[in-house]
């Protein structure tokens, strides 16, 4: 019985390694991605009452300060003017991609790294 008590506890040391090894692979460096579409000049249209624009936000939390963000109902015409029909509307390189969008999906549209 005792064996079968340690060979439980090393799998589960065991999986629990794993994982955390995983997720640091997996990590996403938010600071280092939003600092890179700031620098790429990438802009997010959207509003306060959007809850796509609001999850995103989210997503980038104390981040968030270092994306180019247009609140549309403050500065209408500016959206108007970029061609923005819906919430959030992101701008990067001079291509507009509409919805939210995951980190990956933000990475590769402005050739940002993710880690």
């Amino acid at each position: 019985m005792e064996k079968k008590t340690i060979w439980i506890g090393l799998t589960v040391i065991l999986i629990i390694a794993l994982s955390l090894f995983i997720y640091q692979f997996n990590k996403v460096d938010v600071e280092k991605l939003s600092l890179c579409l700031k620098e790429k000049q990438a802009k997010m249209y959207g509003t306060y009452w959007c809850l796509h624009c609001q999850n995103q936000k989210k997503e980038f939390g104390e981040w968030f300060k270092n994306i180019d963000y247009i609140e549309c109902t403050e500065k209408e015409l500016e959206c108007t003017a970029a061609g923005v029909t819906g919430y959030p509307t992101w701008v990067i390189q001079g291509q507009k991609y509409p919805g939210e969008l995951s980190f990956k999906q933000l990475a590769e549209f402005s050739g940002c790294q993710l880690n």
